[in-house]
C-alpha cells in the first residue's frame, strides 16, 4: 500500500473513532456494541433489572419462560476486566409456573437483593433472594403467598426492604412490607396503606375497551439510605392518586399520606432517596414530589401535566443531586424525552429535551419506557425506548429501538445515541445502572423473530465507559 494511501486511511479511522467517542458528549467514553446477555433456554417472557455497586461491578436479573410456560428467575454478575459470569438460577426449583418482573437492588459493597412474583397454579406469591460476593445467592424465601409486583431496596449495611401488593379474594389490593437484617433474617410483614377498601372499578383503555381494575392499592416502590430511613410509594387504582409512607428509625412506618393526583394506574411510581433522608417520587402527571423528614411532601410541575406525560423515572445521588426524566407530548403527535435535574443549591433546572422518544402516538401502554442514573459528581445517563412505527401484528408489539444520552456538568446533554442494533426495530424496556465513576450498563429486551410464530424475547446489554 502506498504511504499516502496508508496515511489517508489512518486519518479516516482516527476521525471516525473520534466521532464515535463523542457521541455521548465525552471524547474518551462511549457505549460498547450491543451484545446478547442471555441466549439460553426458551422465551424470555418478562422484564428484568440491572444494578451496579460503587466500583463498577454489576448484577442483572431476568425471567425465562420455557415453551410449557414453566418460569424461572436468573442472575449474572459483571466484573471489570472479566465480563459477565455464568447465568445462575436464583428462584431454585421451588414449584410454580409463571414468574414475572424481578426487581433488584445492589449496595456499594456488591451485595444484592432481588424479589419477584411467582405463580403456584392458583395464586401469585412474592419471593426474595439475597446475594453476597463471598457466598453467592441464598435460597429464596417466600415473603407472601398472595403477593404481587415487589419492589426492593438495600442499604450499605446489608439491610434490605421489600414492598409488594397483596390481593384478597375480591381483587382489592393492599400494600405490605418486610425488612431483612443480616443477623436475624426477614422480619414480620406490615401493612402500609390504610384499611379503607376501594371497590373494584372499571376503566376505559386507549381504544375504548372496558376492563376491570383492582381496587385499593398497587405498584409499590421503596427507597432507603444508610441512616435507616426509608420511604415507600404506591398507587390507588380507582382514585388515581399517589400515596406514600415514611420509615424513621425508632418510630417505624408512618401513616399513609396523599402525595398527589392524578396518577395513572398503569404507569408505576418511582422513588429514590439521598443520605439526608430526602426523597423524590414521580408518576404520570409531570410532577416531581419531594419529601424531607422535617417538611413532609411538596411538589413541583416539570412536565405538561395530566396525561400529556408518560414513562417517568427518577434517580437521586447520595449528596442530594437528582434527576427526573419523562416522555412528553410536545408538538402535535411528537413525543420527546424530557429531563430536569435538581441540586440543593439551585433547585430544579429548566426542563430540557434529551431526545426524540416516539415517531407517533399509538396508545401502547408504556410502562418501562425510560430509566436514569446520576452520581455525586452530577454525571447523568438516561436510556429510553423509542417507538419507530405503527403496531406490528407480526411482532405483537410496536416497533421500538433503545437510545441513550449523557449529561456532563458544565457541558450539558450530548447527542442521543442508538444502543440497539437491529434492521427491524424491536428493542424495548431498557434498564440502566451507573457507578460513581460514571461507568454504566444498560439492558433491554429484544424480540427475535415473530412472537406469533414461536419467536423469542432475548436479553441484550451494552456498557458505557
Amino acid at each position: 500500500m502506498r504511504e499516502s494511501t496508508t496515511r489517508a486511511l489512518i486519518t479516516a479511522i482516527t476521525v471516525l473513532a473520534a466521532i464515535t467517542a463523542t457521541s455521548c458528549g465525552d471524547a474518551e467514553r462511549r457505549w460498547s456494541t450491543a451484545a446478547l446477555l442471555d441466549d439460553e433456554l426458551g422465551q424470555i417472557a418478562c422484564g428484568g433489572d440491572v444494578a451496579m455497586d460503587a466500583h463498577g461491578t454489576a448484577v442483572a436479573v431476568w425471567c425465562r419462560h420455557a415453551a410449557n410456560y414453566q418460569g424461572s428467575v436468573w442472575a449474572s454478575r459483571f466484573i471489570l476486566g472479566e465480563g459477565w459470569g455464568p447465568a445462575t438460577r436464583i428462584d431454585a426449583a421451588n414449584g410454580g409456573t409463571e414468574v414475572w418482573n424481578p426487581s433488584l437492588a445492589v449496595n456499594a459493597a456488591g451485595q444484592a437483593i432481588s424479589a419477584w412474583s411467582k405463580y403456584n397454579g392458583s395464586s401469585w406469591g412474592v419471593w426474595a433472594a439475597r446475594f453476597d460476593p463471598s457466598a453467592g445467592w441464598d435460597e429464596p424465601v417466600l415473603l407472601d403467598e398472595s403477593g404481587w409486583g415487589p419492589g426492593v431496596a438495600l442499604d450499605n449495611h446489608g439491610r434490605a426492604t421489600a414492598v409488594w401488593t397483596r390481593n384478597d379474594d375480591d381483587y382489592n389490593g393492599s400494600i405490605w412490607t418486610s425488612s431483612h437484617e443480616p443477623s436475624t433474617g426477614w422480619g414480620s410483614t406490615t401493612r402500609l396503606d390504610s384499611d379503607l377498601i376501594v371497590q373494584v372499578g372499571f376503566e376505559l383503555g386507549p381504544d375504548g375497551e372496558e376492563f376491570v381494575i383492582a381496587g385499593g392499592a398497587s405498584q409499590p416502590k421503596v427507597a432507603v439510605n444508610d441512616n435507616g430511613n426509608a420511604v415507600a410509594v404506591w398507587l390507588n387504582y380507582v382514585s388515581g392518586s399517589l400515596w406514600a409512607s415514611p420509615y424513621l428509625p425508632g418510630a417505624g412506618w408512618g401513616s399513609p399520606t396523599l402525595v398527589g393526583a392524578p396518577a395513572w394506574s398503569f404507569t408505576p411510581s418511582y422513588v429514590a432517596m439521598d443520605e439526608a433522608g430526602r426523597a423524590i417520587a414521580v408518576n404520570l402527571d409531570g410532577r416531581a414530589s419531594s419529601y424531607s423528614p422535617m417538611d413532609g411532601w411538596s411538589s413541583v410541575t416539570l412536565g405538561g401535566g395530566d396525561y400529556t406525560t408518560s414513562s417517568p423515572n427518577v434517580a437521586v445521588a447520595k449528596n442530594g443531586q437528582a434527576l427526573v426524566v419523562w416522555k412528553e407530548k410536545r408538538e402535535g403527535q411528537r413525543i420527546d424525552l424530557r429531563a430536569s435535574h435538581f441540586s440543593t443549591d439551585t433547585g430544579w433546572s429548566t426542563p430540557e429535551t434529551v431526545g426524540e422518544a416516539d415517531d407517533n402516538v399509538h396508545g401502547y401502554g408504556d410502562w418501562t419506557g425510560s430509566d436514569a442514573a446520576i452520581n455525586a459528581s452530577g454525571e447523568i445517563l438516561a436510556v429510553w425506548h423509542r417507538e419507530e412505527g405503527e403496531y406490528s401484528e407480526e411482532l405483537q408489539l410496536p416497533r421500538f429501538s433503545v437510545w441513550a444520552n449523557r449529561f456532563e456538568p458544565d457541558v450539558g446533554w450530548g447527542k442521543p445515541t442508538p444502543l440497539s442494533v437491529d434492521e427491524i426495530p424491536r428493542a424495548f424496556s431498557p434498564r440502566l445502572a451507573m457507578d460513581e465513576q460514571g461507568r454504566g450498563i444498560a439492558t433491554w429486551q429484544q424480540v427475535e423473530g415473530s412472537l406469533s410464530n414461536g419467536g423469542q424475547r432475548s436479553l441484550w446489554w451494552t456498557r458505557f465507559e
